[in-house]
């Protein structure tokens, strides 16, 4: 044991001051009392990651830039449902403090640490100093986007970051990594590590440029694997990620990636995207470097159900029953069958039942923010997180997958956790969805900068209605929603469907809107 005296007083009082927060005021109680202990203790860190690698627990840590909370907590239902006691910072409290006061929560008053595994969510800014405290026996990356610049930089130097802490370890770490996504397979590529790779299937859905392609078959030099593929842009080196997503944005599609250029040599990747135009395979006609393939392939049926194919049973022989594992997902959006297929390999790695694991995805509770639902004054509200471009177009996809015309809040601010640039919202897709807005309400400490680029994409400004309280944007916009003469479309009076809001929060304005709908 590496507790000592005063690290046990710091158990206790740390389940105080959570008490209090919870029980009084009303709040996680996450962060805020390792903040306080840690003022008093600058070791308190350093000691209880000594004393986990010490038990010598199975770890497994979640980063990435979207999907990581939804990732991790499926791996963890999973685990609890095969019978294992889980230590996991389930709220989402993804930081340093939020981190190691999910640990200590799970010692005991007598320092007995509770829990036979850990599922550790880990921001992408935290990682490498996670993992250099806390030995990881399982990484999983879900991918890499552009995420608040001012706080993490270029996406491709959070990655090799990422990357360099990983091969800096004295152990080796299973990684689980999508392989339709160039930069967070990167951090695979070229290391020692056991590595399993999830991917959709593909439907090889190309970019149709002929000069592209003229281009492509001019400079490819990469064999029979990049003859199949359609090069995003080859006639000039110096696109960036901007302009294709404008060019993109004038035919009313978007690639969801940020990785149009080689992590390894930086030149344009050749590609194909699926329906949904997500990334599916990709090469560098330069040097080589290309998708790996994949363990693990989803192909999906709608909302019905979505079936996993192992395409390496060789890796699996001792922990799969069936060559094809399929469920009805409770969470819809495309981008959640990545999430799922992440958090099925690490189950599948620690030989979880296929039963237990159907079960845990059929019946997965999503948290507040992440696709969250709650019927208030008999209108169906939809709470989703959106925090970066490729995050805010996958939400978007999703909705407009199901309903013609929606009502929408924005609950748009700019504080710390959300990151201070906000010109991010340039490089959401709203000219896509101009026709497809009603009733609007914009709220938070920035709601003019989000109803500029509504109006700028083309959205009817009549639609719109600012208001920086909370509480009373949401008010105003479920009673426009509840008088049927204010809507600006026609209603079919005889549709029984229940009316909807769809909620789109940064990070900070989530706890907010959680007082007002939970």
């Amino acid at each position: 044991m590496y507790l000592n005296i005063k690290n046990k007083i710091e158990i206790i009082l740390y389940k105080f001051f959570k008490l209090i927060l919870v029980a009084v005021f009303k709040r996680n109680g996450d962060v805020l009392p390792l903040y306080l202990l840690k003022k008093l203790d600058k070791n308190l860190t350093d000691n209880f990651a000594r004393d986990i690698n010490a038990i010598n627990i199975p770890v497994i840590f979640v980063t990435g830039t979207n999907g990581k909370t939804t990732t991790a907590n499926l791996i963890s239902s999973g685990l609890n449902k095969a019978g294992m006691k889980v230590c996991s910072n389930i709220n989402g409290a993804n930081m340093t403090n939020g981190i190691f006061g999910s640990i200590i929560e799970r010692y005991s008053f007598n320092s007995k640490f509770n829990a036979d595994i850990m599922v550790i969510e880990t921001d992408e800014k935290v990682f490498p100093y996670i993992i250099s405290k806390i030995n990881p026996d399982i990484i999983v990356i879900t991918n890499f986007y552009r995420d608040q610049l001012d706080r993490y930089g270029e996406v491709n130097t959070t990655m090799l970051s990422i990357k360099k802490s990983i091969q800096s370890l004295k152990t080796r770490p299973v990684l689980i990594l999508p392989s339709n996504e160039p930069l967070a397979s990167f951090v695979g590529f070229d290391t020692e590590n056991k590595k399993f790779y999830f991917n959709v299937k593909s439907e090889k859905k190309e970019f149709n440029n002929d000069d592209n392609k003229n281009n492509n078959d001019n400079n490819n030099n990469g064999g029979s694997d990049n003859d199949k593929l359609n090069t995003l842009n080859t006639s000039d080196k110096n696109l960036d990620g901007h302009n294709l997503c404008k060019r993109e944005k004038e035919n009313s599609n978007i690639a969801l990636t940020d990785a149009i250029s080689c992590p390894q040599c930086g030149n344009i990747l050749s590609a194909y995207f699926n329906a949904h135009y997500i990334m599916t395979n990709y090469c560098c006609n330069y040097c080589g470097y290309k998708n790996a393939a994949a363990d693990v392939e989803a192909e999906s049926f709608g909302d019905d159900y979505i079936t996993f194919n192992f395409k390496n049973i060789e890796e699996f022989n001792s922990k799969i029953k069936n060559k094809d594992f399929d469920f009805k997902p409770s969470i819809q959006g495309y981008y959640n069958i990545l999430n799922y297929m992440a958090a099925f390999l690490v189950l599948k790695f620690y030989c979880i039942d296929d039963e237990i694991i159907k079960k845990t995805f059929e019946n997965y509770s999503t948290k507040f923010g992440r696709s969250f639902k709650k019927i208030v004054q008999g209108i169906e509200c939809s709470i989703d997180l959106v925090k970066n471009p490729s995050g805010f177009n996958n939400v978007l996809e999703k909705i407009f997958e199901k309903d013609d015309c929606i009502n929408a809040l924005f609950a748009f601010s700019d504080r710390d956790a959300d990151g201070r640039d906000v010109s991010w919202i340039w490089d959401v897709n709203f000219e896509k969805y101009i026709n497809k807005f009603n009733n609007i309400a914009i709220t938070g400490l920035r709601p003019y900068d989000m109803a500029i680029r509504l109006k700028t994409a083309g959205i009817d400004i009549k639609k719109i209605k600012v208001n920086h309280n909370v509480k009373k944007a949401f008010n105003e916009i479920i009673n426009l929603i509840s008088d049927k003469n204010n809507c600006l479309y026609k209603i079919d009076k005889t549709d029984k469907k229940i009316d909807k809001l769809y909620i789109f929060s940064t990070y900070t304005e989530l706890s907010n809107l959680e007082k007002i709908i939970v």
